[in-house]
């Protein structure tokens, strides 16, 4: 059967509230910030940015394992699936344990190169410094929703988010302005906020799976040692997508560097503009991993032919969604920004930007689905030479319009169209020339 409307908003609605709620809690971030300074809102645009950078090592990772267990979820090999996900979890604690020790080295150094601000490097040393700390709940989190969105029950997604989006807003409450006694903490305060929800989140996901999984069926209840055969398995899969999504992510990181370069009010305009972007991104990103997981689902149980109608539909699905919301957002730019800041010279130098941004999503939304279908049907290889060859284009247009024109910020924005554009048009020549749709 084809994966009609209803089957892919059955995967991709629960991810999509997850993914709306953990975005909130960005938001709510930029939300607090935006009244303590702009440069502390530009700060945590950077700090956050190399953040997320190693978050996506992580998520790149759990893309593969995620990969590997809807594989096996869709041939019926549901004992298969836990042994996977133990070896996994054993894997990504590492990673973060190893991530927070080369954050304490490399930061101190690497971030005056960075940042010329000295007010802006001062604010990413503090967020920075209480951080890095959620790369152990971040990275385990990561597992559990590779292993709930393989075996296509994604209902925990939006739970899980909710109680740290709650948990969140107070932190930034309490400790960025220092309420009901709490010590006045600043941008810092912000970060340990972060933390603390990330970890409440890793324990919601320990208690569900323990209560509410049959742990029997997938294998949980049993006692896996360390399998180097299932580990070389993992990373033959993951380490594409660990490097795409890290290359992903390092592009943007080199974008807010080049802004942050033409000055405070650029670099703070564009933080604001991100966090817009990224609520609409949402939607493509659960529609993405919906696409990705199906796909793999499909190929699993042996229904290529089936995935080029998926993905259509799955593409249409998301040009109704984002249209729709892009137009209500179009109407009220001033409005809309009003809510991350109330500095009217940042919302009034941001309006052409705001409206090239909204633009960008007829090209990000099929370019991001079909993308992940190629990721889904295993050629994360392949992935990541698409991601290679877009990203060198967008790094020499970020070079030339940012750098070497320092263009306006509309233009500066305008580059994520060209970026977009090739991952589209990689993404269907190769699975035009494979075959595998269309």
């Amino acid at each position: 059967m084809i994966y009609g409307y209803k089957n892919i908003w059955k995967v991709a609605g629960p991810i999509l509230l997850g993914m709306v709620i953990q975005q909130l809690i960005g938001v709510t971030d930029v939300v607090f910030l935006g009244r303590v300074g702009q440069a502390e809102l530009g700060a945590s645009a950077i700090a956050g940015l190399y953040y997320i950078t190693i978050y996506m090592l992580g998520v790149g990772f759990g893309v593969g394992v995620q990969i590997l267990i809807a594989r096996l979820n869709g041939r019926g090999h549901y004992h298969r699936i836990a042994p996977v996900f133990y070896q996994a979890m054993g894997l990504m604690l590492g990673f973060a344990a190893a991530a927070i020790v080369v954050s304490y080295l490399l930061t101190p150094w690497a971030l005056p190169l960075l940042i010329s601000s000295p007010r802006v490097l001062a604010a990413a040393r503090d967020y920075l410094h209480f951080r890095v700390w959620g790369f152990v709940f971040a990275f385990a989190v990561i597992v559990f929703r590779a292993f709930y969105v393989g075996i296509v029950n994604t209902r925990i997604l939006s739970w899980s988010a909710g109680i740290m989006l709650i948990v969140n807003v107070v932190g930034n409450y309490l400790l960025i302005f220092g309420n009901f006694g709490f010590p006045e903490m600043g941008i810092g305060g912000a970060a340990l906020a972060s933390v603390i929800a990330e970890a409440v989140s890793a324990a919601v996901f320990v208690v569900y799976t323990r209560y509410k999984v049959n742990a029997s069926r997938y294998g949980l209840d049993a006692f896996y040692g360390y399998d180097p055969h299932l580990v070389k398995k993992i990373f033959s899969v993951s380490v594409w997508t660990t490097i795409q999504l890290f290359v992903s992510f390092a592009t943007w990181f080199f974008f807010f560097v080049a802004i942050e370069h033409i000055g405070e009010l650029e670099l703070a305009a564009s933080n604001v503009l991100r966090s817009i972007s990224t609520m609409l991104y949402m939607v493509v990103g659960a529609l993405g991993a919906a696409a990705s997981s199906l796909t793999a689902n499909l190929v699993g149980q042996e229904r290529v032919k089936q995935v080029g109608p998926t993905c259509g539909r799955i593409i249409r699905l998301g040009f109704a969604i984002e249209l729709a919301l892009c137009m209500l957002l179009a109407f009220f730019p001033e409005a809309v920004m009003r809510i991350y800041t109330d500095d009217t010279e940042l919302i009034g130098g941001s309006v052409n930007a705001y409206y090239v941004m909204l633009g960008s999503y007829v090209v990000i939304v099929p370019a991001m689905i079909v993308f992940n279908v190629v990721i889904g049907s295993g050629q994360t290889r392949e992935a990541l030479y698409i991601e290679l060859a877009a990203t060198v284009i967008y790094v020499a247009n970020v070079w030339y319009v940012v750098v070497w024109r320092q263009s306006s910020l509309a233009w500066c924005w305008s580059t994520e169209y060209f970026y977009n554009f090739m991952m589209m048009l990689f993404s269907y020549w190769y699975l035009r020339r494979k075959k595998l749709i269309f």
